[in-house]
């Protein structure tokens, strides 16, 4: 096994961590033959090694989200960054708009299709941001309560912020 540590600025690592991020929300995690859920670490290295293996050539299909907020501006996991990279990036950037009601809370989206659109998963983590029934910030997944083949739509008011293992436990019950 290696072993590395890093040093980047706020907006290279949220540009990294975004690609494995986006890398671990679409591989299926599943329990391993003794049924045990794989690590965070573990998921975090196999999407690494996805990302620099089988992605090489292609443009990336990540995207950074920098919260632009009255009280600062920050990555999605709260890293804050200072005011000249953002306005830097601005002429290159795409920008997309994530748009609060008076109480701060995320605009809804909705959508008839089955999975969440980019912008709805953007509003649903925004509003969630961890597992809503463990807590845990990692291998989250997007729920649908009631489930979809109930409701056939997806919308952001009907969408939960779940970790694999509280996800499947649902389920299961």
């Amino acid at each position: 096994m290696v072993t590395a540590t890093m040093r980047f600025t706020p907006l290279v690592a949220g540009t990294i961590q975004a690609a494995i991020d986006t890398q671990m929300m679409r591989t299926t995690t599943t329990k391993n033959s003794q049924g045990v859920w794989p690590t965070v670490a573990n998921r975090r290295a196999d999407s690494i090694t996805h990302l620099l293996t089988g992605a090489l050539g292609r443009h990336p299909d990540y995207e950074v989200l920098i919260h632009v907020r009255g009280d600062g501006n920050t990555l999605d996991d709260g890293t804050p960054i200072p005011d000249g990279p953002v306005a830097r990036l601005l002429p290159e950037a795409f920008i997309r708009l994530l748009i609060h009601d008076a109480e701060a809370r995320p605009v809804n989206a909705s959508s008839k299709r089955r999975s969440p659109t980019d912008h709805q998963k953007r509003l649903v983590k925004e509003r969630d941001q961890t597992c809503i029934e463990c807590g845990r910030h990692d291998l989250l997944e997007y729920d649908h309560l009631p489930a979809y083949e109930t409701s056939r739509r997806t919308q952001t008011d009907e969408l939960q912020l779940r970790c694999a293992p509280c996800h499947t436990r649902r389920h299961d019950q």
